[in-house]
């Protein structure tokens, strides 16, 4: 998963509504297990680049909000600052 554009995705998806969303519905068939993995993927891209902080931290929390379960909210919430 990458916001950077690429030849074969000319635009950063995250950046509109409907990206994310798409984005979402793809994640969700994965199951509960991807709540984890978003949040360390998050935490490990933080520390990585810091300037991107911002940013990750609306996408991340823009896919896990839009996963519609508990822990996917809870996780939004609580581990995403």
């Amino acid at each position: 998963m990458s916001a950077r554009p690429n030849p074969w995705q000319p635009q950063n998806v995250l950046e509109i509504p409907e990206g994310v969303r798409s984005l979402s519905r793809d994640l969700k068939q994965l199951g509960p297990r991807v709540v984890p993995l978003l949040v360390n993927e998050y935490h490990a891209r933080v520390t990585e680049t810091p300037l991107w902080h911002d940013e990750l931290r609306k996408w991340t929390k823009g896919l896990l909000q839009g996963l519609d379960w508990n822990e996917a909210t809870d996780a939004a919430e609580t581990s995403i600052n």
